[in-house]
């Protein structure tokens, strides 16, 4: 019985963990896709 609360906070710990990984890696996609459009568009005005 006293396990399972353990668990369930362990359940949540991880989840918490990976929603802050998945934050942190999308914000670093988007920082590379910003910085590919800048260098997309500066191409194509030459």
């Amino acid at each position: 019985m006293g396990s399972a609360p353990n668990l369930f906070f362990v359940a949540i710990y991880k989840i918490r963990m990976l929603f802050i990984n998945t934050n942190y890696v999308l914000g670093h996609y988007q920082k590379f896709d910003i910085l590919f459009k800048k260098a997309n568009s500066g191409l194509s005005h030459q």
